[in-house]
């Protein structure tokens, strides 16, 4: 397995106001312990993660839709 090191995306968001707003996310390798999926999901600076149709957030853990039981296991490629 090889894993790629990337830089963090960042992403701009505008107000009403004019101000721009800069967000970094970062990406990470998720590992659901049930299942074995391997995938890749972003997570924003603030640790709340960009919605994918695999993966849930509950907290500070991710969910894959597999119906674990035991939140999966986060790798950050950096």
């Amino acid at each position: 397995m090889s894993i790629v090191l990337t830089q963090p995306h960042i992403s701009s968001t505008r107000r009403k106001t004019r101000s721009s707003i800069s967000l970094r996310e970062f990406e990470f390798t998720v590992f659901c312990p049930r299942c074995g999926t391997l995938e890749t999901v972003w997570l924003s600076e603030f640790g709340v993660m960009v919605p994918t149709r695999k993966f849930s957030q509950e907290d500070a853990r991710i969910y894959h839709d597999c119906g674990a039981d035991e939140p999966c296991r986060l790798y950050r490629i950096s």
